[in-house]
């Protein structure tokens, strides 16, 4: 798999353009259909693949993705794509990964995917063993409702929200500058343009580090995904270099001891 970092796959897809394609392996999951739904807003095609048709695929379709059902090295090849996106649960022999690899073409996992598009604009990650995905829709709810037009990517279906990822446009500032044509990396545009983008994060893989996120709520840390990590241990290391990469406030749960623990001590935990 490509060793991109989100930032090369920013840059890959500014340089490749709106219109090109990018491949989702595994199409139909909720993380990756979202990442469908994210791609389609800033206007790239999408194609992609997965065993069994579902809701998802079918609302990806409607917004004029393509996506197969099956595995086939010969649908990558016809779509010519510019970048290749699996989730980790997508096995190393798949054909299609295979294809990409005979290809040249750039493989990523989706968290490397989600944080580059998380780079464009004001990011605050969610993090933690359990409960992720309801703060992350109350929070983007929230901001919706309070007029802020969100970006978010969520692990499940929001009814309240329409669907579970949206790449919002730049929001104009006063005067009228920001119409939305403008989609470069939110710390490069004018202070206030670009709208928050929540993300619900994944640290059973390891890609929790893949985020660098202008604020974080963490809620909570056990000993789970043990067939990753070693140990607890490597857990709080885990959420302990996700901390230090965040640049603005933290925000905790601090009834939780290991994470009043690891966190106690930090300028701008909360």
């Amino acid at each position: 798999m490509s060793p991109l970092t989100p930032g090369q796959v920013s840059e890959l897809l500014q340089a490749a353009g709106p219109a090109s394609m990018v491949y989702l392996i595994g199409a139909g999951g909720c993380g990756m259909s979202g990442l469908g739904q994210l791609l389609l807003d800033l206007r790239h095609h999408v194609t992609g693949s997965d065993l069994v048709l579902n809701t998802e695929i079918e609302q990806l379709r409607r917004r004029g993705a393509t996506i197969h059902i099956g595995h086939d090295a010969g649908q990558l090849r016809a779509a010519h794509p510019c970048l290749t996106v699996c989730s980790s649960a997508i096995r190393s022999d798949n054909p299609e990964l295979r294809a990409a690899r005979e290809l040249s073409v750039p493989i990523v996992r989706r968290a490397t995917l989600l944080a580059a598009l998380v780079q464009r604009q004001r990011g605050i990650c969610v993090a933690g063993m359990h409960g992720k995905t309801t703060t992350t829709a109350l929070l983007s709810f929230a901001l919706e409702r309070l007029g802020a037009r969100p970006s978010y990517a969520v692990g499940a279906p929001v009814p309240q929200l329409g669907r579970h990822a949206r790449f919002a446009p730049p929001l104009p500032l006063p005067g009228g500058v920001g119409d939305g044509s403008d989609l470069s990396p939110g710390p490069h545009s004018p202070a206030g343009s670009q709208p928050w983008f929540v993300v619900e994060t994944d640290e059973s893989d390891g890609t929790l580090c893949e985020f660098h996120p202008d604020h974080a709520i963490v809620l909570n840390v056990d000993a789970e995904h043990l067939d990753f990590y070693a140990n607890l241990e490597a857990v709080c290391r885990e959420f302990h270099s996700f901390a230090e990469q965040t640049r603005g406030r933290l925000v905790f749960c601090a009834d939780d001891a290991r994470l009043a623990e690891l966190f106690a001590q930090r300028s701008g935990a909360i």
